[in-house]
Parts: C-alpha cells; sequence; structure tokens
C-alpha cells in the first residue's frame, strides 16, 4: 500500500495531467456537434475492424475444429477399413480363394 502511495505521489502530475486531458476530450467530444459525428464516425470504423478481427479468429478456431474432426473421422475411416481388410483376408484364407474376382 506504501509503494502504491508513493507511486502516486511520485508521478501526481502526470496523472493530474492525463486526468484532464480525458475532461478536455469528453467535453470537446460532448459539446461540439463536428466533433462528436467525427468522433462517432472513427469510433464506428475502429469497431468494425475490432469486429472483423474477432471474426478471423473465430473463422480460425472453426477451421481448426473442423479440421480436428475431419482427422479423427479419417482415423475412424481407416480403422474400419483395416477391420474390413482383415475380415476379408479371414473370409479368402476360409474359403481358400488366393483372390476374389468382383
Amino acid at each position: 500500500m506504501y509503494r502504491l502511495i508513493s507511486f502516486l505521489s511520485s508521478y501526481r502530475n502526470v496523472i493530474l495531467f492525463i486526468a484532464l486531458e480525458i475532461v478536455a476530450f469528453s467535453m470537446l467530444v460532448r459539446f461540439n456537434d463536428h466533433q462528436r459525428h467525427r468522433f462517432g464516425d472513427e469510433m464506428l470504423e475502429v469497431s468494425g475492424a475490432v469486429q472483423e478481427v474477432r471474426a478471423g479468429f473465430r473463422d480460425f478456431q472453426q477451421r481448426a475444429e473442423d479440421y480436428d474432426n475431419r482427422v479423427a473421422e479419417i482415423d475412424s475411416l481407416r480403422g474400419t477399413i483395416d477391420s474390413l481388410e482383415a475380415l476379408l483376408n479371414a473370409y479368402r484364407i476360409q474359403t481358400g480363394a488366393d483372390s476374389i474376382d468382383s
């Protein structure tokens, strides 16, 4: 707690400056129509860019999940193929046929 108070007291001028800048900027945007519209437009652009990045991450995540699901499905199908080949070989041995013509 002492370190926090020491930090705040040593940087009090910088903290006060930043707080006053935030107040001044908010008053500029709130009471000036042109600045409010420009700020709103910029925030819409920033919001759109953030949404695009989030959509890109979601798309990447979905593709990774699809890939994992397909790999699991391929492994399952390979297991099925192996078991069917084993059954076919057992059938060949049982019937005494070396090859089965289709």
